[in-house]
């Protein structure tokens, strides 16, 4: 009779094992699903976003201060004359 309760407790502990298994697998398929539904349209976005042009701050000189020296390279003093 020992045997039979030993193998039962056994099997009950094997099936217990096989179903914590099966739910830890059900669970990380949820999971991924759930992230791709966050994910992807996250992502679809980011083709309907625009660049900004970067323009530069304007410079305000500050009072008594000498304005500074702009160097051209020849090719650019070559095309503007």
């Amino acid at each position: 009779m020992a045997t039979v309760k030993r193998s039962a407790r056994k099997g009950a502990a094997l099936l217990d094992r096989m179903i914590n298994q099966q739910a830890q697998i059900i669970a990380y398929n949820n999971d991924f699903r759930l992230l791709a539904l966050v994910t992807v349209p996250a992502m679809l976005l980011l083709f309907l976003m625009r660049r900004h042009e970067e323009t530069p701050a304007p410079v305000v000189p500050s009072p008594g201060a000498t304005p500074p020296v702009v160097t051209m390279a020849p090719a650019v003093r070559k095309a503007l004359a």
